[in-house]
């Protein structure tokens, strides 16, 4: 029977359940028999129906409103007791557009239609929209007669936002895909395609629908090279890695070869394992054909300039050089003091001179790959210290001093020409220094790779010298870069697949690098 709530209520007179309570125009006596039949149920209903996650409501045949549960007042707002005894027609928690809605798809059920799930918007009363997802079924009694409805509505509102929000991203990431000129993919676990963006038929002559289900990215590569980059790919896959810049030749569907630089990134479930990957392809293949182009003119100049080195330049020298040895010795008779002074003076310029060919020539070999490494295990420490026992002398004259900081590391090089590498760098950092400066030589292991740095720690100069001074000095000594003992050093390093680079510190020093290899 009906409490004074509107909720309905159980006693031990009748014996009211939910259940028998939406059949109202069912007999008591019925009523009374029927939960007779099972002990102990309107317990279990009314637990059922207060402790639903849905909200539940119980309509009369004429869409009155029976009975609502607690969950109501979370969902919109209103206590059950607000809106019990309410039509359809007259909720408070819905607009009119929902309430139609509600009272159209009422009266279908009531009529025998069967009406599927369908979404409304309820007014909670703060104002905010509140979607439900509605589940109706007609209530019979034991004749088969309509007597009501059982609705079941669920908060579907973050669902639905989170399902619009989805579709928006997947809306804008098409729209990138599809107007980049990169090739966007994604690829399951194994590298079958997924996706591709349209760009593909531009690019390697596949429609997306082609690949998509159809091949895997190393059905692409070149079939001389497919197993080992196969091979390279799904390690980095087993790996969960993300790569980048990673250059490939494709064969497009035509044939042709076409160079891509792939980058992608590693797709992970909640739990860290791989979904798959996605990532990105750049159409190389202008830019290869343009660095081909430019390697083979500058081998042109290499070897015009070695010729130049060779005989135009090298020939007078050693013209040059025999005249000063005939009037040094004499030969062409007797020299002043001040005669044999001004010899003295062209043969150290002419060794200079000599000495500037000598590397022009090692660089050029070294840059073109005609001048082969041999490489051996050096310990770097005595390396290092063996070319600061050198450089002591010439520091001494300039009143520098030297330090060094380096380990004992074994590193597999050409040790003549790393030598000559850390010589050329002292002499640079020695050459330019301010008297009183201290020469710093450290080197160590970063990442599987050797660091060397020569640095050159100025005294004080803020102290003594203005600010425009100091820049102008930093300024004078970044032409290091420029001096043919750092192209040569630089030449040697890159040889090593090392790289070389300088910069200037804060405290008005410079600091000269080179990293290589520590092993194959």
């Amino acid at each position: 029977m009906m409490g004074s709530s509107g909720r309905l209520d159980s006693d031990s007179s009748h014996n009211t359940t939910i259940e028998q309570r939406a059949a109202v125009d069912r007999p008591s006596g019925t009523e009374q028999k029927s939960a007779g039949s099972v002990p102990g149920r309107d317990h279990k209903y009314r637990l059922i129906f207060e402790l639903s996650p849905e909200l539940i409501v119980i309509l009369d045949r004429k869409g009155k409103l029976l009975e609502i549960n607690r969950r109501v007042s979370d969902w919109v707002g209103y206590e059950p007791e607000e809106v019990v005894g309410k039509n359809i027609l007259s909720l408070t928690f819905a607009t009119r557009a929902t309430k139609v809605k509600l009272f159209k798809r009422f009266v279908a059920r009531m009529l025998g239609r069967n009406i599927p799930p369908y979404d409304a918007e309820f007014q909670h009363k703060s104002g905010k929209t509140v979607v439900g997802r509605i589940r109706a079924t007609p209530m019979k009694d034991d004749k088969g007669k309509t007597v009501g409805d059982l609705v079941m509505i669920s908060d579907v509102t973050e669902l639905l936002q989170a399902e619009r929000a989805l579709r928006e991203s997947e809306e804008r990431f098409r729209q990138v895909a599809e107007n980049a000129r990169e090739l966007i993919w994604e690829t399951d676990a194994q590298g079958l395609y997924t996706y591709a963006s349209p760009v593909v038929e531009e690019m390697l002559g596949y429609r997306p629908e082609e690949l998509v289900g159809e091949k895997h990215f190393y059905d692409l590569f070149l079939p001389e090279e497919r197993e080992k980059q196969k091979q390279a790919a799904l390690a980095a896959f087993a790996r969960k890695e993300p790569f980048r810049d990673f250059e490939n030749k494709n064969l497009h569907k035509r044939g042709e070869v076409v160079w891509l630089l792939t980058s992608g990134v590693p797709v992970l479930d909640e739990d860290g394992n791989l979904l798959g990957y996605r990532g990105a392809d750049t159409d190389i293949t202008e830019r290869k054909r343009l660095d081909a182009e430019l390697a083979a003119s500058d081998k042109q100049k290499r070897e015009l300039l070695n010729l130049v080195l060779m005989h135009d330049f090298g020939t007078p020298m050693t013209v040059i050089q025999s005249y000063i040895e005939m009037l040094s010795d004499g030969t062409l008779g007797e020299l002043s003091e001040k005669e044999h002074k001004a010899v003295e003076t062209v043969a150290k310029n002419i060794r200079a001179l000599s000495e500037v060919r000598s590397h022009m020539l090692e660089a050029s070999g070294l840059d073109s790959g005609n001048v082969q490494l041999t490489k051996e295990r050096v310990d770097i420490r005595e390396l290092v210290q063996e070319c600061i026992v050198e450089a002591v002398p010439l520091a001494r004259d300039r009143e520098l001093d030297l330090s060094f900081d380096v380990p004992a590391l074994k590193v597999l090089c050409d040790p003549s020409r790393i030598r000559k590498a850390v010589q050329n760098h002292l002499r640079a950092a020695i050459r330019y220094a301010s008297p009183g400066t201290r020469i710093e030589v450290t080197a160590r292991n970063q990442n599987g790779s050797l660091l060397v740095s020569v640095l050159d720690v100025s005294p004080d100069l803020p102290a003594r010298t203005p600010e425009p001074a100091i820049q102008a000095e930093t300024r004078e000594k970044l032409r290091w870069a420029s001096g043919i003992e750092l192209a040569l050093a630089r030449s040697i390093i890159e040889a090593h697949n090392g790289r070389a680079w300088f910069e200037s510190t804060q405290e008005g020093g410079t600091r000269l690098c080179f990293t290589i290899p520590a092993t194959d």
